[in-house]
């Protein structure tokens, strides 16, 4: 019954066009119908970077934070020196130059000229003493670094600082411009805060530095947005972006997703199987950039605990771990394998014979020389939430260990939880899958933080409680040799005592990967910052 209103139209139609032509005028010719409109490109925000960040931010003060939250730090805070961009050479930042007295226990540093802190006030050479002696007195994250170092902090003048050695560290210029190294915090700020805790309470939320970005706010569990901070001594000449936003993306599927749809400009979390996707099928709006660094993957073995007291036990663990099978299939060779407590690119790498290969039967061996034929014994494995190459190394060693007749049983905490029960022998986990990478351009960096026995736990990082009173005092007469050949030997004997005892199992060097916008420029490699960005050189462009 619907048809018949149409079927009177159509006609109606035939008779007009009908009469139209016998006036004479030709019919007009269809309007065609309108193409699809093409989607928009979304609107790309170039004064805005955005970084995906997979571990939850931890908290603002220079001189207690010692993780991955110092990624935010060092965009806000800088040291007396710093690094040149992709070496490790030392360069001035607020010291524009220093001298070291002929016996190496006087350093004397001058000042820049009126650099701003965040707060208003100029940088002067009491906030430097004030921030040094901090970080010793709260004795946290790098304090293991300057602990007993200094005899005295002298302040002759407003922009002249004076620090008096105790005796010589050849190391003493590469720790103050490492990225752990003691960051100036305003005279003004600490003075006004310091209540009972030394600031800490206040410095945990609050910041007051000069770098070339302050804090805009910290949604707890959400991001930290920093801002630019107009009066920064550097400049804002050339391309820069004015607001930095860490976003927290715990899911490696997330970021990739919220890069793609252009939330993200850089997504540092994403898994190495992810990486070798990206870099095999690329995604239209995303390019990868790989560098080396210097971050090794390493598992740490509690050496002050049951039958793991024993290095036979912890070489049988060396011995049965199936690193090829690690690096090539799980890693997907974005990992170079590490043969040795220090990465093939650190100068002092170890040189001698690397026997730890997987080998089942030597592995077991050594179990039954130490009293343990069948294993026999249980090792609990703590693990970082959120870390999908820890993931990996825990599933691994649990599996491997299984045909030892060794149960590993995994805990997965969050990061903050893991450190702070890592911090002590008594409740850190038997195993821990553990990255690392240098505190200061030296070798005794990673060697003292991971190996010495002053640096136990939350007092550096050394998680396997390793102490030996050797390796202790080659660490202490590292710091004394200046001659490059002597100190090379030093090295290399205190490595061969570490490769026969095993507290820290190597498992792989991480070749850099970061997966970014198509129109993020100036990301660049730190090689000893590799965790960190240098987001005052990095800029966005649309390019047409």
């Amino acid at each position: 019954m619907r048809k018949a209103p149409r079927l009177l139209l159509m006609a109606l139609l035939a008779i007009t066009v009908a009469l139209a032509g016998c006036a004479g005028e030709a019919p007009k010719p269809a309007t065609p119908a309108p193409k699809p409109a093409t989607p928009a490109a979304p609107q790309v925000d170039t004064k805005t970077l955005t970084i995906g960040i997979e571990f939850e931010h931890a908290g603002m003060d220079p001189a207690v934070i010692y993780d991955n939250s110092s990624r935010v730090i060092v965009s806000i805070y800088e040291n007396l020196l710093t690094l040149e961009k992709v070496t490790n050479k030392i360069i001035a930042q607020l010291a524009k130059e220093w001298t070291v007295s002929a016996d190496g226990k006087t350093y004397t540093f001058k000042l820049r000229e009126g650099v701003k802190f965040h707060d208003g006030t100029t940088l002067t050479s009491e906030a430097v003493k004030l921030s040094l002696e901090r970080v010793v007195t709260i004795n946290r994250g790098p304090a293991w670094m300057f602990a007993g170092s200094w005899t005295a902090i002298e302040t002759p003048d407003p922009l002249t600082v004076v620090i008096k050695m105790k005796k010589p560290d050849a190391t003493f210029l590469a720790k103050l411009a490492g990225p752990a190294g003691p960051q100036i915090i305003s005279a003004k700020a600490i003075k006004d805060n310091a209540g009972t805790d030394n600031g800490q309470k206040y410095f945990l939320e609050k910041e007051a530095g000069t770098g070339p970005y302050m804090l805009d706010k910290w949604d707890r569990g959400q991001q930290v947005v920093l801002k630019k901070f107009n009066d920064y001594w550097g400049g804002w000449q050339g391309k820069h972006v004015e607001v930095v936003v860490f976003k927290y993306v715990k899911e490696s599927s997330s970021q990739l997703m919220l890069l793609e749809k252009g939330e993200l400009d850089l997504a540092p979390g994403l898994p190495p199987d992810t990486i070798k996707d990206l870099k095999t099928k690329p995604k239209p709006g995303i390019k990868i950039e790989q560098g080396k660094t210097q971050n090794i993957l390493s598992v740490a073995v509690h050496c002050q605990r049951g039958p793991l007291k024993d290095k036979r036990v912890r070489q049988a663990i060396a011995y049965a771990i199936d690193y090829d099978g690690l690096l090539n299939n799980v890693f997907s060779n974005l990992y170079e394998p590490l043969l040795g407590p220090l990465p093939k690119d650190d100068p002092n790498y170890w040189k001698g014979a690397w026997p730890y290969k997987y080998d089942l039967e030597k592995a077991k061996q050594l179990l039954k020389e130490a009293g343990y034929p069948n294993g026999g014994f249980k090792l609990k494995l703590g693990l970082s939430a959120n870390s999908a190459a820890f993931k990996s190394v825990a599933e691994v060693v649990q599996e491997n260990l299984k045909k030892l007749g060794i149960e590993v049983q995994i805990e997965t905490l969050q990061w903050g939880t893991l450190y702070d029960q890592e911090g002590k022998p008594e409740t850190a986990f038997d195993l821990m899958p553990i990255g690392n990478y240098p505190d200061y351009a030296d070798s005794s960096s990673m060697l003292g933080n991971q190996f010495a026995s002053w640096a136990w736990g939350a007092n550096g990082w050394n998680f396997s409680f390793y102490k030996n009173a050797k390796v202790d005092k080659m660490l202490d007469d590292v710091l004394l040799v200046t001659d490059p050949a002597k100190r090379a030997q030093l090295f290399q004997d205190m490595q061969a005592i570490l490769v026969d005892e095993m507290p820290l199992i190597p498992i792989g060097t991480r070749v850099n990967n970061m997966a970014t916008r198509d129109y993020v420029f100036g990301y660049y490699f730190r090689p000893m910052m590799s965790n960190s960005y240098p987001v005052y050189d990095m800029y966005k462009e649309v390019k047409k």
